[in-house]
C-alpha cells in the first residue's frame, strides 16, 4: 500500500447505532446506486486469469503490483 500511497479506514458497523446503519444506507442508494445505474460509476480490470489452474499465476501477478484495476480470476 505505501507504494501506491494508498490509506485505508475500516470501522465495523455492528457497535453502530441502528440510525447510523439506516443513513448509511440511504445515502448509498441516494449518492452511489444511480451512478452504477447511469454507468458514472465503474471499476477497471487489469487482467483476467481463467480457470483454477490459473489462480497462481494471478496470485503472483497481484503480489508484483503491477496492475491498474481489478485482477479478476474467473471459473467458468
Amino acid at each position: 500500500m505505501a507504494r501506491k500511497r494508498l490509506s485505508l479506514l475500516a470501522t465495523t458497523l455492528r457497535t453502530r447505532p441502528l440510525a447510523f446503519k439506516e443513513a448509511l444506507v440511504e445515502r448509498f442508494a441516494r449518492e452511489v446506486l444511480p451512478k452504477l445505474a447511469t454507468g458514472r460509476l465503474e471499476h477497471i480490470i487489469d487482467r483476467v486469469f481463467v480457470g483454477l489452474e490459473q489462480a497462481q499465476a494471478a496470485h503472483e501477478y497481484m503480489e508484483s503490483n503491477a496492475n491498474v484495476g481489478k485482477i479478476v480470476l474467473k471459473l467458468a
